[in-house]
């Protein structure tokens, strides 16, 4: 009788791409036993490094392809960025959403695009470097002459695997490294032995 009155309803057409059930297994209300595709709209998702200018993606058009086979390039339009980067690769999952649904490979098949990361010319240094000015970004910049430093205010594009890359510093300009928490205007430093 029970399976008589049962009756699975899919919340819309589409075709079915997973299965969490096997025949004959008992389920209980509101278990999931089908995964299933929508017709209609088609996703693409895909893997970004995570960087600051990352929400700029938003709304932007990107060109895809497949991976295997049909090297033809459709388009997507980017729906969804999500909030964090995954533990386990460091990336954030980006969808887009298929500008021609009729277009691109079938459900399930691996995509790859190529973006472009305008960025603006950064100098990089040592997070070492980094000092507060009335809560502000700053460096202890060195004068080449009488060798005492200043603050000089830059500005924190990004963060990197290497240390920090900012804008506002002239190239050439001497910077203090290391112990940059020590210094006070006008304290005179000396280069370590080696260093530039």
């Amino acid at each position: 009788q029970a399976v008589s009155d049962t009756e699975i309803l899919a919340p819309a057409a589409g075709i079915v791409t997973g299965g969490a059930a096997e025949p004959g297994q008992i389920v209980g209300a509101a278990q999931t036993v089908l995964t299933l595709a929508r017709d209609g709209a088609r996703e693409a998702v895909f893997h970004l490094p995570d960087f600051p200018g990352l929400d700029a993606f938003l709304g932007r058009r990107v060109m895809l392809h497949a991976v295997e086979g049909d090297p033809t390039e459709f388009a997507a339009t980017v729906r969804e960025i999500a909030p964090m980067a995954t533990a386990a690769t460091g990336t954030v999952r980006v969808r887009g959403r298929l500008d021609d649904p009729a277009a691109g490979p079938g459900l399930g098949a691996a995509v790859v695009s190529s973006v472009d990361l305008p960025l603006e010319p950064a100098i990089t240094l040592p997070w070492t470097a980094l000092v507060s000015d009335a809560g502000a970004p700053a460096v202890w910049r060195v004068d080449p002459a009488s060798h005492a430093v200043s603050l000089s205010p830059v500005t924190l594009l990004r963060y990197t695997d290497r240390g920090i890359e900012v804008a506002g510093l002239a190239e050439g300009t001497q910077v203090v490294a290391s112990g940059a928490h020590l210094l006070y205007p006008g304290r005179v430093v000396t280069a370590a032995e080696g260093g530039k």
